[in-house]
């Protein structure tokens, strides 16, 4: 009898957690690469392989499925994700709504009750923190021109925008990351325009050199 599709998915998933646990168990041992391949839906059943090895993608899904229901990818493995970041080596990092373990083999566990709806999202199929949240969690731990590079790749992406970030990181106030962000805003600012100065008309007392010339001119005025 044909599998419903409810159990081709669990049997994929399974499938997937299996060949990421023994990628975790062999890597020490070999190249990096899986010795088993994901099982993929085929019109049958679920018994065909998807290839010899178990890829970037099927890590990150297969890590995220490890951990639970409602875990997705986040910190430096969602910015590898996304494309303007990279992942610590070794490790998947992963965060979930709830506690769990901290240390698992090949996974780095972020417990994060308070993330929001909006907060997650999903890309290649995998479920993974936001743009926004991603760069957020990210500057915790990036130097200044590092966060500088990725905020960049984001918005050249286009992943993000300028003002949108600005109005995410007001209503994170607060939160972790964000007042590292509101520095380098402030460091990526112009200058604001100034006028030249004219040379018929004396500088205030507050200008660059104004006191002086004001101070000359009261005292010619004195003498005459």
């Amino acid at each position: 009898m044909q599998r419903s599709g409810r159990s081709c998915a669990g049997s994929t998933e399974r499938s997937l957690v299996s060949s990421f646990w023994t990628w975790v168990s062999g890597r020490d041992r070999s190249s990096g690469a899986s010795p088993l391949g994901a099982c993929i839906r085929s019109g049958a059943g679920c018994t065909r392989s998807a290839g010899p090895e178990l890829g970037q993608l099927g890590r990150w899904m297969a890590a995220t499925l490890a951990c639970g229901s409602g875990a997705v990818l986040s910190h430096g493995s969602a910015a590898a994700l996304w494309g303007f970041g990279k992942e610590p080596r070794g490790r998947i990092e992963v965060s979930v709504p709830r506690a769990a373990p901290r240390n698992r083999p090949g996974i780095r566990v972020h417990r994060r009750p308070a993330l929001l709806p909006e907060e997650l999202t999903a890309h290649e199929g995998i479920p993974v923190t936001s743009p926004i949240r991603t760069l957020i969690d990210e500057a915790t731990r990036l130097r200044p021109m590092q966060l500088e590079r990725a905020v960049n790749e984001a918005d050249k992406l286009d992943w993000v925008d300028p003002e949108t970030l600005r109005a995410a990181l007001e209503r994170y106030r607060g939160q972790p990351g964000v007042a590292r962000h509101r520095r380098r805003d402030r460091r990526a600012a112009p200058p604001p325009h100034r006028l030249p100065a004219d040379p018929g008309v004396a500088e205030g007392p507050d200008s660059p050199g104004g006191g002086t010339a004001a101070a000359a001119l009261l005292a010619r005025a004195d003498s005459l």
